[in-house]
């Protein structure tokens, strides 16, 4: 549908301007199996993530889907439950940690770690045994942080970015931009 291109195109408008990576993402509103199974392709198969947030935040409403079926049952459920009938599908990044900085005015003002605690592929969980420490970042990610916040036109925002393993070695996603951001955790973490 032209949304979906619509929506594609602008994460991307924003990566080119931002000189930063994105993992590939899709908004998905037609839950036809047909569909499902192509958006799947063009974000890079199994497993995947669906993001449909709620109010809150901290993972709640991202999930990992590991098979066809799993994601034809999680977006029936999606869309029949919320009034937004719409959810993102995106690629799936192997990493152990997360970034999470607080860019202000341009800058990097602070910045923390959240680090897998179990098997669970979330490191920012809404339970309060999350392990986050402070945290420094190479220049490399603290300027995809600037470059983000100042893509989405903000002067103060909350980056994740995960660091690429494996064969996304060097690489750095901006999972999202926050505006605004939760930021005592850091300012707590750090002092």
């Amino acid at each position: 549908s032209l949304t979906r291109y619509a929506y594609k195109y602008s994460l991307q408008m924003m990566s080119d301007l931002g000189g930063f990576d994105i993992p590939l993402t899709e908004r998905v509103t037609d839950i036809s199996p047909e569909n499902l199974e192509e958006v799947a392709e063009r974000v890079g198969g199994f497993p995947l993530i669906i993001k449909d947030k709620v109010a809150g935040g901290h993972g709640i409403g991202v999930i990992q889907v590991d098979s066809q079926d799993g994601l034809n049952s999680v977006a029936q459920m999606v869309q029949t439950t919320k009034e937004k009938k719409s959810f993102q599908v995106q690629q799936f990044l192997a990493h152990n940690r997360h970034a999470r900085l607080i860019v202000l005015g341009g800058k990097v003002i602070d910045s923390i770690a959240y680090n897998k605690t179990n098997d669970d592929f979330r490191t920012n969980r809404a339970e309060k045994d999350i392990d986050v420490e402070p945290a420094k970042f190479s220049a490399d990610v603290e300027k995809a942080a600037i470059r983000a916040t100042a893509a989405h036109l903000f002067d103060f925002g909350g980056v994740d970015v995960i660091e690429g393993q494996g064969e996304n070695e060097g690489k750095n996603y901006v999972l999202e931009v926050n505006n605004p951001a939760y930021f005592p955790r850091s300012q707590l973490c750090t002092n």
